[in-house]
């Protein structure tokens, strides 16, 4: 807990407990999350009231401080968000029931290093996500 308040600190702006609150949220969670999943847990786990217009709000502020990664469902207009600097990430993205499944591949991993190191390249961060139909939800519609 100790780096997310330095990072607080580095934002160099006035956090309300709303903000604060959010962004401790994104910073456990070890999946991107919705604005919905931000209020059902500031609900259920924290016992905090908060409007979604609220929500959309300080999410848009503090997506402009670029401290988030954004992720979308193709075809969907919900926006996913998790931090920049917690962990570069790759995700398997269901369509259907929009469950992000977290994955890491060495192949993958080699690879973007190879790549990076030809190319002399300094990566600070990235987030892969691959859209399908998860084992569930095709299960289902069979």
């Amino acid at each position: 807990m100790l780096k997310f308040y330095s990072l607080l600190d580095k934002l160099d702006v006035k956090i309300s407990s709303k903000q604060e609150l959010i962004l401790k949220i994104l910073y456990k969670s070890k999946m991107p999350l919705s604005a919905l999943q931000i209020k059902n847990i500031a609900t259920n786990k924290h016992n905090f009231t908060i409007s979604m217009p609220t929500i959309y709000s300080i999410l848009h502020k503090l997506e402009i401080l670029q401290i988030f990664i954004v992720s979308y469902i193709p075809f969907k207009k919900t926006k996913y968000y998790s931090f920049k600097n917690v962990q570069s990430q790759s995700y398997l993205v269901c369509i259907k029931c929009e469950r992000f499944i977290g994955f890491k591949d060495m192949q993958l991993n080699h690879l973007l290093k190879q790549s990076l190191a030809k190319e002399n390249f300094i990566l600070l961060n990235y987030n892969i996500a691959l859209h399908g139909v998860c084992k569930k939800c095709l299960n289902k519609s069979l």
